[in-house]
């Protein structure tokens, strides 16, 4: 499953980074016995208002938990660029 947030959304992080009222929460997961990996990550106002949110999918042929981590954070850094 991929997500790409709106335009809508992105202007609305955009709005809250520059009034300094977005927080934000990412995470990445990585199961060995399956093989399983996946990463998340929220926008959020700082009252709690979602401004957009997306489970993300695995990339790369060799996953481990550093890998999903990562992702899970490149995911944030790409949408506040």
């Amino acid at each position: 499953m991929t997500f790409s947030p709106t335009n809508v959304e992105l202007s609305n992080v955009s709005y809250g980074a520059s009034m300094e009222d977005l927080r934000v929460a990412r995470d990445g997961t990585y199961f060995p016995s399956s093989g399983a990996e996946g990463h998340s990550w929220v926008f959020a106002k700082m009252d709690g208002t979602l401004l957009t949110t997306s489970p993300g999918p695995p990339y790369g042929l060799e996953m481990d938990p550093l890998r999903s981590e990562l992702l899970g954070i490149l995911s944030c850094l790409y949408i506040l660029y």
